[in-house]
């Protein structure tokens, strides 16, 4: 697609403002390789030209509404969106609820998600549906270079994250949803011992049928369940780092304290986007948590590409992308004890460290930058683009 269109949805907002940042690195990239971006308004007008080159491309949510409105007014209009969470807020098991829009296209960044996509979008007589795996791409602050190395840097260890007590989310599934608290609770200790299950096919498979065919029943549990699994470790985590200087930006300071303990934390207020890619570049490691998650945030390429050492939790994808010690750390929840040997080697050996982040680096800004993304995007929306005219034609 040597000219292109590309529409996006003005003034999304997100937590910490992360959605919108990605959307403008992403129209970025598609600038660099000759689109034209379009903000949409609520008429779209295209001529016949324009929609043969043209797609709506957006992060996050929009109700099926407004993807009605579009398809109607252009059928053959691919609608692309890049999800961060779990698709339960898209699509419902219940095929009841919601209206089906034939050129909506999403993209996840969990491989795992596709898969339930497939088992509760497809509806016996609807064109065939499409959606894509892709990781995030890596980000770094525009604005900051040059990059010194990461044993050089004022900021020794950075994690982000919300503060959530678990068992105040236990408390709150109790009064709130008192009819699922046995099965909730059931879940949890089978899941709580495996964080790289994936939760959603668990659910399908151990609730009771009435419950999985009923879009509030699954999406209640499956949130309660996800919340406290990564509240939970991400404790863990913290708790047996206690004593290392780890820089914390959380939404609730004072808490985490109480949660984690006797530490040597700097505990700050969560900073936006924007400013969380400035403090990685500060940073000499990056400590990433996401159990439960197949794939790859913006979070492991960003770290990487801004020069410091990324210490992840593991999944297939990252054991396949990336090499223990040589271009990232990785630790694993059953043995976490084994983490805070791995930090101090690296704190100890500088050379080490750099040798780390530089390799991870070079490979992340090869491998996971946004205009490698925004060209598997493009290819990605041809191809869809004949699915959907084929589709149109029979």
């Amino acid at each position: 697609m040597s000219k292109f269109i590309v529409l996006t949805i003005p003034k999304a907002e997100s937590q910490y403002n992360a959605f919108p940042q990605f959307n403008n690195f992403y129209l970025e990239g598609f600038r660099q390789l000759g689109g034209e971006i379009r903000h949409l308004h609520s008429n779209l007008t295209l001529s016949a030209a324009d929609l043969n080159r043209a797609f709506l491309f957006y992060f996050g949510y929009a109700n099926n509404g407004i993807l009605w409105d579009i398809y109607r007014s252009a059928p053959l209009l691919p609608i692309i969106n890049h999800l961060i969470d779990h698709p339960f807020d898209v699509y419902t098991p219940n095929p009841e609820l919601g209206d089906y829009v034939p050129s909506y296209f999403p993209i996840a960044f969990d491989p795992t998600w596709i898969d339930f996509i497939g088992r509760n979008r497809k509806r016996p007589h609807d064109p065939p549906y499409a959606a894509a795996y892709q990781p995030m791409a890596g980000f770094i602050h525009p604005k900051v270079t040059p990059l010194q190395p990461a044993s050089r840097r004022k900021i020794k260890i950075l994690f982000a994250g919300s503060a959530v007590d678990p068992e105040a989310l236990r408390q709150k599934w109790r009064a709130e949803s008192s009819a699922f608290t046995k099965v909730i609770e059931e879940i949890i200790e089978h899941v709580r011992p495996n964080p790289s299950i994936q939760l959603d096919l668990f659910l399908e498979n151990m609730l009771n049928p009435d419950c999985v065919q009923d879009s509030p029943c699954i999406s209640t549990i499956f949130c309660y369940v996800n919340e406290y699994i990564r509240a939970y470790h991400r404790l863990e985590l913290l708790r047996i780092l206690a004593k290392f200087p780890l820089t914390v930006y959380t939404n609730q300071p004072n808490l985490l304290g109480q949660l984690v303990g006797k530490n040597s934390f700097k505990i700050r207020p969560p900073v936006d986007f924007s400013e969380l890619l400035r403090a990685m570049s500060q940073a000499k490691m990056v400590l990433n948590c996401r159990p439960n998650t197949q794939g790859m945030t913006e979070r492991v390429p960003s770290t990487l590409m801004s020069g410091a050492v990324s210490i992840n939790d593991t999944n297939s994808y990252l054991q396949q992308e990336f090499i223990d010690g040589q271009t990232a750390i990785f630790y694993d929840y059953r043995k976490l004890e084994e983490l805070p040997d791995k930090i101090s080697h690296l704190l100890e050996h500088p050379d080490a460290l750099d040798n780390i982040a530089m390799a991870g680096q070079n490979y992340a800004q090869q491998h996971h930058t946004v205009l490698d993304r925004v060209q598997k995007i493009l290819k990605g929306i041809e191809e869809f683009r004949s699915m959907l005219i084929a589709a149109h034609q029979r």
